[in-house]
């Protein structure tokens, strides 16, 4: 699925005219900092990622790690908080998990 989005940007101001592919894809993002998402992931041909319906990892302790929330069984043992939707640039997730759910 692709989908066009038009908006200015917030640095410069201007209009800018972007191209999402990939959408849809249900994934866990691990960005630098240690910052951990979950979300529906989508991928500009410029470079961008966005992630919809985000929510933030906050915690768990079931002792599985992160690769325990891939699976649909185990997504109540993790904490959960929902931020809406976030854009980062490429360089700025170190991993993408495919989520089974």
């Amino acid at each position: 699925m692709q989908e066009t989005e038009t908006g200015a940007s917030p640095a410069s101001g201007a209009q800018e005219n972007v191209e999402w592919h990939e959408y849809g894809k249900h994934v866990i993002a691990i960005t630098e900092r240690g910052w951990i998402f979950i979300g529906y992931i989508a991928r500009s041909l410029t470079g961008k990622r966005r992630l919809d319906k985000v929510q933030n990892v906050r915690c768990w302790s079931n002792g599985l790690g992160i690769g325990g929330l891939t699976r649909d069984k185990h997504k109540g043992d993790y904490k959960l908080d929902k931020m809406g939707d976030l854009e980062f640039a490429q360089n700025t997730y170190v991993r993408l998990l495919d989520v089974e759910w």
